[in-house]
């Protein structure tokens, strides 16, 4: 009888590893960041992630990587779609920045688009400006959005602000010619998925938009049609102030990386409840001027429940907490290396169809 349930829990658990070890890779093996992918598949008898092995390595910015193998990379002046023979299909004219990302559905391609825009002010001139795109698969656009002629829909004391604070532009591209300036700066560009909040706040339903800029200091939700702002909130000096890579996760709450001020300076991952208000989630749990990254950044909820964040503080470096904020894995890289934002997920289908360079 003791034999018997030996042998039964001994199955049990055997059956309980394989599912745990099905749940964790689940999330993929594959790190991207800017345009180069790596394995970093975890140990089948440890659990932890192996040092990186490059894969891929494309020649734009930013890259999209689709599952047909195609793949859409950003250049200085434009947006470009390849194929899966790495052939060009079709080119976009833009400067884009910070993310490139794909609808839900993977039938469109969300763009962090400039523009060159009029202010308003006398004194202060012309500007660079974003326009959100979102262009379809046959590289036409579908809906945009200025935020320049759309600044009556945002608060004004953030637009004023933005024009007062001259924010310096730090790209030296040709075609914004003796425009030294920024009106707004986005950095987030994501599609709202279904979640949990919108029973209380409505603005947050799927398929709108969420974006963060750090100019008009300003997070706001766009409607899907890239209408209408339906919600947006003020960062304050002493709260939310320098933010990236701001997302809606599925309970509906928001996560995104505080990189702080010189006034205070420490950064932090933040989870925060938009119903009740309160920050949920903290990384790390005491402010640490250990961790103050200046500028950039990205985070990640993985599907394991761990956090994969980019650390640009003394030395870039990719890491991955969980959720008591001890490090799991970390990965430095080489101190001029540009690290906005890195992700992990499965390429497992681009990287079969796609011939490469």
């Amino acid at each position: 009888m003791r034999r018997s349930f030996q042998l039964g829990l001994r199955a049990a658990l055997f059956v309980m590893g394989i599912l745990l070890v099905r749940a964790v890779f689940a999330e993929g093996q594959h790190l991207n960041f800017g345009c180069e992918i790596y394995e970093v598949a975890r140990d089948s008898k440890t659990g932890k992630r192996t040092s990186p092995r490059s894969l891929r390595k494309f020649p734009g910015e930013l890259c999209l990587f689709q599952k047909d193998g195609s793949v859409v990379m950003t250049f200085p002046q434009r947006v470009a779609k390849f194929d899966a023979q790495m052939r060009e299909v079709w080119s976009y004219p833009t400067r884009a920045h910070h993310q490139i990302n794909s609808s839900l559905d993977g039938g469109e391609i969300l763009v962090i688009g400039s523009e060159i825009v009029d202010v308003g002010d006398k004194a202060t001139g012309r500007a660079r400006g974003d326009l959100l795109l979102v262009l379809g698969q046959d590289g036409k656009l579908r809906r945009s959005f200025s935020l320049a002629k759309e600044r009556a829909q945002f608060l004004k004391k953030s637009w004023q602000d933005a024009v007062k604070r001259r924010y310096p532009m730090v790209w030296n591209v040709s075609r914004f010619g003796e425009v030294k300036w920024e009106v707004t700066h986005v950095n987030t560009f994501y599609e709202i998925p279904a979640n949990d909040v919108t029973k209380s706040i409505p603005a947050f339903q799927s398929g709108g938009y969420i974006i963060n800029d750090i100019s008009l200091m300003l997070t706001f939700v766009l409607d899907k049609n890239l209408k209408k702002v339906l919600w947006q909130k003020a960062m304050r000096e002493d709260d939310w102030h320098m933010t990236h890579d701001t997302q809606i996760l599925k309970n509906g709450n928001m996560l995104f990386y505080d990189n702080g001020t010189p006034t205070r300076p420490y950064s932090q991952l933040i989870e925060h409840d938009l119903v009740s208000g309160k920050d949920v989630w903290v990384y790390p749990a005491k402010p640490s001027k250990a961790f103050y990254a200046k500028r950039w950044g990205g985070v990640q909820l993985l599907k394991s429940g761990t956090v994969l964040f980019t650390d640009i503080t003394s030395k870039p470096r990719i890491v991955e907490i969980d959720r008591a904020g001890h490090e799991q894995w970390s990965w430095s890289l080489a101190q001029d290396t540009y690290l906005q934002q890195a992700r992990i997920e499965d390429l497992s289908q681009f990287l079969a169809n796609n011939r490469g360079i």
